[in-house]
């Protein structure tokens, strides 16, 4: 099958200009979110180590309850690493997945079978046309079975 022409028309419904525009608006979005996201963790850092301090100054220095305080802070602590190591795994998983398709675009790009060629049969193969009522030639076992009463 030659699927060459049809490749040609699906190109001419989509320009290359309206697909170099998509890319660009999906750059600028994924750098507006890296932003976004970078601002959103510098705020709770420090607002992780705002609650952390206090634990320390209103627990542990005061003397109160010092070791209330100690698991307060390591519980604030590693709940704030915690969410730092989900946000990141996902985004390793986000590129990952990119990159595979990257990849496999990559390859389909490279390696293009060519569809004009047609399979061909060897020489000393038998060719038998099939034509109409062709399969009242075939053999069939019945399997069917009969239940008696």
């Amino acid at each position: 099958m030659n699927l060459e022409n049809a490749v040609a028309e699906v190109r001419q419904q989509f320009p290359g200009g309206h697909n170099a525009a998509i890319e660009r608006a999906e750059q600028r979005l994924e750098r507006f979110g890296r932003i976004a996201f970078g601002g959103f963790g510098l705020v709770m850092a420090v607002a992780v180590a705002g609650i952390v301090y206090a634990i320390i100054k209103n627990f542990i220095i005061a003397g109160d309850q010092p070791l209330v305080g100690v698991i307060l802070a390591l519980f604030v602590i590693f709940a704030a690493l915690t969410l730092a190591w989900v946000v990141m795994n996902e985004d390793l998983k986000d590129k990952r997945k990119k990159r595979a398709i990257d990849i496999e675009m990559e390859v389909l790009s490279i390696v293009k079978p060519n569809t004009n060629k047609l399979l061909t049969q060897p020489a000393e193969a038998e060719f038998i046309p099939v034509t109409e009522d062709t399969t009242d030639l075939l053999t069939v076992e019945n399997r069917t079975r009969k239940f008696e009463n």
